[in-house]
């Protein structure tokens, strides 16, 4: 009889904690869908306002609050999923639109770089142009122009330099061994002088103007190369960088003269 008395006050008991158990949680689940609701339509405000990252705040809050609300038994009202449904999908639109013009950035970005870069080969600018050009805003006519500049020079020098293998196999075939000889000895000339007068005007723009004097004077000891009009070219920047840094400390030391210490009353 113990036994029997002990039992039912122990069913009892735990009968009574149960109830009390699920009106906390019908209690709880009410005041989070309250909660929800009103996050819903601060929700639906940033949507309004268009503000991308304000709805992504709140959306992620709307969504702890349902996890919670499952968590104690209750759901979502289905009026309230539909207005998040809603919202979710505009901004899930809204974020992948600016990610595709974040990529035309990057990759109109990338392209100006490669069309400046000495480096840059033909195949690279080409594989850039195209995947700016893929992209939901395309290619700036300043930015295309820069490429398209660039590619041109390069395929130029393709072109230069095929036209050159052609010429050598013209002259093997129709001229003879001789013929080709002394084509040969002249385009090794001329690449010579080229190569002096590309390193020459290299150290010219680097502000190197004794380098690029003693580079020239050197060359210029041979009679074939002086005259030449690559190394007359070099010639006149050089006389035009010097005229320029002189012209440039004139102004200095007029600037200087002019300044109070050198003033007399």
């Amino acid at each position: 009889r113990y036994w029997r008395d002990w039992s039912s006050d122990v069913c009892s008991s735990d009968l009574v904690a149960a109830q009390l158990r699920e009106r906390l949680d019908q209690r709880l689940a009410a005041e989070l869908v309250t909660q929800a609701d009103a996050a819903v339509d601060r929700l639906d405000a940033e949507r309004v306002a268009e503000n991308m990252h304000g709805a992504r705040r709140e959306l992620d809050g709307v969504r702890e609050l349902e996890q919670r609300l499952l968590a104690c038994g209750g759901e979502l009202p289905g009026g309230l999923v539909g207005r998040i449904d809603s919202v979710e999908a505009w901004l899930a639109e809204r974020e992948d639109a600016a990610a595709a013009i974040q990529a035309n950035r990057e990759s109109v970005d990338a392209l100006a770089a490669m069309a400046v870069e000495e480096t840059s080969t033909l195949t690279q600018l080409r594989a850039a142009m195209r995947a700016a050009e893929q992209t939901v805003e395309g290619v700036p006519e300043d930015v295309r122009g820069m490429a398209e500049r660039r590619i041109g020079e390069l395929e130029g020098r393709i072109r230069r330099r095929r036209l050159a293998l052609v010429a050598v196999v013209v002259l093997l075939v129709t001229g003879g061994l001789v013929a080709t000889g002394v084509a040969i000895q002249r385009t090794a000339h001329t690449n010579r002088v080229q190569a002096i007068a590309d390193a020459a005007m290299q150290q010219v723009r680097e502000d190197r103007l004794a380098e690029a004097e003693g580079a020239l004077k050197e060359a210029e000891a041979d009679p074939t190369v002086a005259g030449h009009p690559e190394i007359i070219k070099v010639r006149t920047e050089l006389a035009a960088r010097r005229d320029a840094i002189a012209d440039r400390r004139s102004e200095e030391h007029t600037s200087e003269l002019q300044s109070r210490q050198y003033l007399v009353c």
